[in-house]
């Protein structure tokens, strides 16, 4: 079974209610730190050069919100489409769509996929999809890259840059990277304790922790 990401981004709201498990290993250490999992892609190889595009059907985003006292919640979003491309055997450009309809919880609570969808949070009718852009991209180390890209969710566009490892394993591309960000930044603020006063127990998290597994192929 793949190791999959914890990623912060959509602080999605996730809602009061029970906390979870996804059944996946997600032994990772808090992006916070900046640390990545190492032997997430051990055995890799530089990628051949040219444009690889995304396996929609293995890819996917891992999302991870918290109220600020108690529950918390797991689950994943699905991707539309997305491209990586390889210049002398690095990383130079990609893009990806993600279809924010496919928003799901591991603890299948339809009540709360639906109010994650709905206008509260990210208003899927009114805005189906997510993107991110990379504009420019920097390797740390072999097959660590620093990458800066815009996120566009709900029309609104911020930059945001994270690390990423990045390999060939088995004749596909493999790309897997963990992030935080701040929801708000994308109008996102049911249940902000930056928004909303007298909140108490019913605050969630600005922060979103986002685990992202892309497989691709030429």
């Amino acid at each position: 079974m793949r190791q999959y990401l914890v990623i912060i981004i959509l602080g999605v709201g996730l809602i009061s209610l029970g906390a979870c498990t996804t059944g996946r290993n997600t032994n990772y250490q808090s992006p916070d730190n900046g640390a990545l999992p190492a032997t997430e892609l051990e055995g890799a190889v530089m990628p051949a050069d040219g444009t690889y595009f995304m396996n929609t059907t293995s890819s996917v985003i891992v999302w991870h919100g918290e109220k600020l006292i108690g529950s918390a919640h797991d689950g994943t979003v699905r991707f539309n489409s997305g491209r990586l491309e390889i210049t002398d055997g690095r990383l130079s450009s990609g893009e990806f769509i993600a279809d924010m309809r496919t928003i799901e919880t591991d603890d299948n609570i339809e009540m709360l996929e639906n109010h994650l969808k709905s206008k509260d949070f990210f208003a899927v009718e009114q805005y189906p999809e997510a993107k991110l852009v990379i504009t420019s991209v920097g390797e740390t180390s072999e097959g660590l890259y620093r990458i800066v890209g815009d996120l566009t969710v709900k029309d609104k566009t911020n930059p945001i840059e994270f690390d990423a490892y990045l390999g060939e394993i088995d004749g596909e591309l493999r790309a897997i990277t963990s992030l935080m960000i701040d929801r708000t930044n994308w109008d996102v603020t049911y249940a902000s304790n930056k928004f909303f006063k007298d909140l108490g127990d019913a605050i969630i998290k600005d922060e979103i922790q986002l685990i992202v597994d892309i497989s691709a192929q030429r």
